[in-house]
């Protein structure tokens, strides 16, 4: 074989796998595949060279049937990823006004809210529709407001323990409670940090989270937690918000 094209393709062959690996462990498993990868890369390798073409074509068949396993073996969050829809984009075909109000009232509130500890947790809809979850929720159908917000997560209100869905400029649902989680996470987390994180697991929403113990401000997306500051939050929002529009 010709030293320049096996170099080649055994190159595009790593880069394929490393590709599949980074999509299968940040959508479906945390679990160290890159221990079963590497080696069967390797040998891969070792097989074109010596063009031990029935041993190649063994290491294919192994690769695909991981992969296949992966997939059956988280074949719910496979579900919820086919689930998802797209609706019209609310937030991202909003105006830079609309967009600016929206900034100033979430930043208001949720300045009121940690100051005072008083725990929150709201989900801003961005491609992906929070339909389903709005259904269950108690129907709002009010424009956002900070005094709305920091009301409806007073302790004590009937509403104020579940999360409220906002979709543009309005609130749409509050008490509405996500699946939570199930990942292990580094410190101590309560129900509400789990809830955000569970519901960024299978939509492309922002959650931002205050924590009533510690008034603690955190945003909730694609499956991590980040921990910001009053003096930066909302500049860290505002690029959540508008990231891939």
């Amino acid at each position: 074989m010709d030293l320049t094209v096996f170099i080649i393709d055994n190159a595009l062959y790593g880069v394929i796998l490393f590709i599949t690996y980074l999509i299968l462990n940040k959508v479906f498993v945390r679990a160290k595949i890159a221990k079963i990868l590497i080696p069967l890369y390797i040998i891969k390798v070792v097989c074109n060279y010596f063009e031990l073409s029935s041993v190649s074509a063994l290491t294919d068949v192994t690769l695909i049937g991981l992969f296949i396993t992966i997939i059956i073996l988280n074949e719910e969050k496979v579900k919820k990823l086919l689930k998802r829809k797209r609706t019209t984009k609310t937030f991202t075909s909003s105006s830079e006004s609309e967009r600016k109000v929206l900034y100033q009232v979430v930043d208001s509130a949720v300045n009121v809210l940690s100051s005072n500890k008083i725990g929150g947790l709201m989900t801003f809809e961005k491609n992906n529709s929070l339909e389903e979850y709005i259904k269950v929720g108690v129907k709002i159908d009010a424009p956002i407001k900070a005094e709305l917000l920091t009301t409806i997560f007073y302790p004590g209100t009937t509403l104020h323990d579940g999360a409220v869905i906002i979709r543009g400029n309005t609130i749409e649902a509050a008490s509405v409670y996500f699946t939570p989680t199930t990942k292990a996470l580094k410190g101590k987390y309560g129900a509400r940090h789990r809830a955000a994180i569970g519901v960024s697991e299978v939509c492309d929403a922002i959650t931002v989270v205050i924590s009533e113990e510690t008034g603690r401000i955190s945003i909730a997306m694609d499956g991590e937690l980040q921990a910001v500051n009053r003096e930066n939050f909302v500049h860290i929002f505002k690029e959540l918000m508008e990231s891939e529009i």
